[in-house]
């Protein structure tokens, strides 16, 4: 139907012969009433008006730019435009029969306004050849080349054929006259343009709208044209510039051999780009021009060689994507998805943009660029290789098969902060790197030195006891904050992280948010620091034989079983404050060479329900003082031994709320190393055996504290 419609409009706009004009709106007017039970057809109807508009919108621009339009002809158009948003609103809207009478009654309008578009301009209704000098003045005799003739609407084909044997330059000049003054072709546009000199153009200076299919071989101006409805086919050398173009219905196809630049911008295309060479659809080898912009069209293969700037303005999805453009300083590509492979032959210092795309579903292969951005991408579907020293990948989330391989230097640091690996990804430079979630054994980054994981999987354990591959040998920071689990308890969050002496490189680590536990066992030489937050079960610090800083700052994690604390023969660690854990069933404090201060008081509460515990203080470098006992005589009572510890005082609370208990049972074994007796200091076993005053059972060091809290007290 959308055949006969544009038919339509090209029989009306006749100066003489106007009968069929009114027998296809009379069948196009039928055609509409049989469509009363078959509202589906209504699309096809909906998509004819939009056609109609768009031709009448094409005649009303090039008489507005031109400035020959008389106020007849511009209310016309108005109003005819108006009309065919009526009927566009119409058949929107059509449920009955009384709709499509509404439809009909539209149509009639618009009848009467194009009669009197014909009444108002100047319309060549028939086609208009110029090959020969016989037919140039045939053309000069329909269209008047006088400086104030009107321009005019050729409801017709329009050939322009030029050669050295054809025309002179005078002629080529009479040429240049006819065609300056079309401002609107209703059929095909073809021009061959070999005139000589090689620099002559034809001079379409008017033309603004051409309602089907447009071909340039040849220099052509057309610097109003604004709309083409159907295809454009390009053979020039030099430039190629139609970014004064607004919209394109069909497909482009161009020569590319000897095209030095290809702008596009902001231009809509509807159909597919390609040059004559490939033959295909999206593919462009342009291997002369020095910048690409396709506009809308799809590009799917482009070989630009020594171009510096591409645009790739499709934004929609593609099947795959190869870009050969090994001197770009910038490629942009706004397609939203990749279904297969993601292809680039480029090279540093390229900056590929490609913000829009969500998803690879095949292989990426990204050459050694100098930045690759990709915010908006979730995943890579296949094995994939992004070889770039800047990557911003902010929306990455998983990679679904096979390694991704992120090389390049990244020395601002390689930020994938929203992704968990799925399988391995091979990090292969970066020293500073952040994710959201992983494993050693799936992050290959045997350059790393700080490593940040933002929330470690409430199941997910990271474990760096031994080197994997080398894997994370350099990394001397780590950084880690723990995911909650949608109900925690024992089962849902297991999000251990356990380090040895395979961290060998690892200076400090810094925990946060949920985690079940954090263990630390045999590490040596640099291992220094660790900084504890969040909230975490159990904490297990043993043979870190540098640990002088600890800080121990997390809470017990409600919906777990009671925490842990272990920490045993760390040799540099001279203090040890847990500032809000509570609820500890179990502490271990032993073989710490010169911990010489402990403050346990953030344990004032016990775990609840029934829990058999044990704390052991032992075998550190606590010092204390000791008051010895006094024997009673005749008129004196006995006095106690006095065992001062402030370190011991900070968890005789917790050990008086244990021995109260009914339901918990606690074991203990608690020293202090050194102990003060007026000027003598000992052991605290040597000042029991010379207390001769104590009473029995004072002879050891090691259970007589815990079973004699009463004799507890401060420096």
């Amino acid at each position: 139907m959308k055949k006969g419609l544009l038919s339509l409009l090209a029989v009306v706009l006749t100066v003489v012969g106007c009968q069929n004009y009114d027998d296809q709106f009379a069948a196009l007017t039928k055609d509409i009433a049989a469509i009363n039970t078959t509202l589906a057809g209504l699309a096809t109807v909906s998509a004819d008006v939009s056609a109609l508009k768009t031709t009448v919108s094409g005649i009303q621009s090039g008489v507005t730019a031109n400035g020959a339009a008389s106020s007849a002809l511009s209310s016309a158009l108005t109003a005819a435009q108006t009309d065919l948003d009526a009927i566009e609103a119409a058949v929107a809207g059509v449920a009955s029969a009384a709709d499509l009478t509404a439809v009909s009654t539209a149509l009639t309008a618009v009848q009467a306004d194009v009669k009197e578009i014909l009444a108002a301009n100047s319309v060549i209704n028939q086609d208009v050849t110029i090959n020969s000098v016989a037919t140039l003045e045939y053309a000069e005799s329909l269209i008047s080349t006088k400086t104030d003739a009107p321009t005019v609407i050729v409801n017709g084909n329009v050939v322009v054929t030029t050669g050295a044997a054809v025309f002179t330059a005078d002629q080529l000049t009479r040429v240049n006259a006819v065609t300056a003054k079309m401002a609107t072709v209703l059929k095909d546009l073809t021009v061959s343009n070999t005139a000589t000199p090689a620099a002559t153009t034809i001079d379409f200076g008017a033309l603004t709208f051409v309602d089907q299919s447009v071909s340039f071989t040849g220099a052509t101006s057309t610097p109003k044209l604004k709309t083409i409805t159907s295809s454009l086919t390009i053979d020039v050398e030099g430039a190629v510039d139609y970014s004064g173009l607004t919209n394109i219905g069909g497909g482009v196809a161009l020569d590319g051999t000897g095209v030095t630049s290809l702008n596009l911008s902001g231009v809509t295309i509807g159909g597919a780009i390609s040059t004559t060479g490939s033959a295909t659809n999206g593919t462009l080898f342009l291997p002369s021009a020095t910048s690409v912009n396709a506009g809308t069209a799809e590009v799917t293969v482009l070989s630009a060689t020594v171009a510096t700037d591409i645009d790739l303005g499709k934004a929609a999805a593609l099947a795959s994507l190869s870009i050969t453009a090994p001197l770009a300083a910038t490629v942009d590509v706004l397609a939203t998805s990749i279904t297969g492979a993601l292809t680039t032959s480029l090279a540093t210092p390229t900056i590929v943009f490609m913000n829009s795309l969500t998803y690879v579903g095949g292989a990426a292969t990204i050459d050694g660029v100098a930045q690759f951005h990709g915010k908006a991408i979730d995943q890579f579907g296949a094995a994939s290789t992004i070889a770039a020293d800047v990557v911003d990948f902010t929306a990455l989330s998983k990679n679904a098969s096979g390694t991704l391989i992120i090389s390049g230097a990244h020395t601002a640091g390689l930020s994938l902060k929203n992704f968990v690996a799925s399988t391995v990804a091979s990090v292969t430079a970066a020293k500073i790197i952040e994710v959201k979630s992983t494993t050693h054994a799936l992050l290959d980054a045997p350059a790393v030195e700080t490593l940040t994981i933002n929330d470690l999987g409430a199941t997910t354990d990271f474990t760096l006891v031994t080197a994997l591959n080398g894997s994370m040998v350099a990394m001397k920071t780590l950084n880690i904050t723990g995911a909650a689990a949608t109900t925690v308890n024992d089962t849902n969050q297991n999000n251990g992280v356990s380090l040895g002496a395979g961290a060998a490189a690892l200076v400090t680590v810094n925990t946060a948010g949920s985690l079940q536990g954090l263990t630390i066992a045999t590490m040596t030489a640099n291992f220094t620091t660790v900084t504890t937050a969040g909230l975490m079960r159990d904490l297990s610090i043993t043979g870190a034989t540098k640990l002088a800083n600890l800080t121990v700052g997390h809470e017990h994690i409600e919906g777990m079983t009671a925490a842990s604390l272990i920490i045993d023969n760390n040799d540099e660690l001279t203090a040890l404050t847990t500032a809000k854990l509570t609820e500890v069933r179990d502490i271990q404090i032993t073989g710490n060479a010169k911990l010489a201060a402990v403050n346990l008081s953030s344990m004032s509460t016990l775990p609840s329900g029934s829990a058999s515990g044990a704390v052991t203080v032992t075998a550190n470098a606590l010092t204390g003082g000791y008051v010895a006992a006094v024997a009673a005589t005749e008129t004196t009572p006995y006095v106690e031994t006095i065992i001062k510890s402030n370190d011991l005082m900070t968890i005789k609370p917790l050990l008086d709320l244990a021995a109260a208990s009914s339901t918990n049972t606690y074991t203990y074994n608690l020293s202090i190393d050194v102990v003060t007796t007026g000027s003598t200091t000992s052991t605290l076993a040597a000042a029991f055996v010379a207390d001769t005053a104590a009473t029995s059972g004072l002879t050891t060091d090691t259970i007589d504290i815990a079973a004699e809290l009463a004799l507890l007290a401060a420096e």
